[in-house]
Parts: C-alpha cells; sequence; structure tokens
C-alpha cells in the first residue's frame, strides 16, 4: 500500500513538473531556433579563426548548414545550423580528437 501511494505521489509530481518545464522548453527552441557560426564561437568561447580552422569545414558541420534563399534565388551566404544538429557533429569531431 506504501509503494503505490508513493508511486501515485511521485507521478503527480513527475506531470507537473513536466507540465511546468515544457513551456519553457518551447521558449528556448524558439529563441534559439537556429544558430550562425558567430554564435556556435561564442557558445564554444573559440576564436573565429579556430573555429573555421577545427569545426567548419569538417563533414560533419558541412552536412547540416543551412542557408536561406535570397530573392533572386541564390543562397545566402549567412550560414545557420539548428542547434541539436551542431551539438551532435562537435561532439563528434571532439570525439575523434
Amino acid at each position: 500500500m506504501t509503494e503505490s501511494v508513493t508511486e501515485h505521489f511521485d507521478e503527480i509530481a513527475r506531470n507537473e513538473a513536466k507540465r511546468m518545464i515544457e513551456p519553457l522548453l518551447a521558449d528556448i527552441k524558439l529563441t534559439y531556433l537556429t544558430v550562425d557560426q558567430k554564435k556556435l564561437e561564442e557558445i564554444m568561447c573559440v576564436s573565429d579563426s579556430y573555429f573555421r580552422n577545427h569545426f567548419a569545414n569538417q563533414p560533419e558541420m558541412r552536412i547540416i548548414e543551412h542557408r536561406a534563399p535570397q530573392e533572386d534565388g541564390r543562397k545566402a551566404k549567412k550560414i545557420l545550423y539548428f542547434p541539436d544538429e551542431a551539438e551532435q557533429a562537435i561532439r563528434k569531431i571532439i570525439a575523434r580528437w
């Protein structure tokens, strides 16, 4: 009986925590839907040249690059990354070191 009451309270606590955290997580995802190279450098605390030499030209990073089309149909110069994809790619690159 004690376990079932405890499990019931644990389930209530989990559901309440999930209800409170989900809107915050959604806000974070909207705020950081994409990041550019400059933001990744800032997050990683590395210089522009270090990022270009060690990360930007690696196949893992090149695959996840996103460029918005310009009005004339060409791709924009600014590269955007999805944070989750960038994190996974960076982890793979670092794991090879």
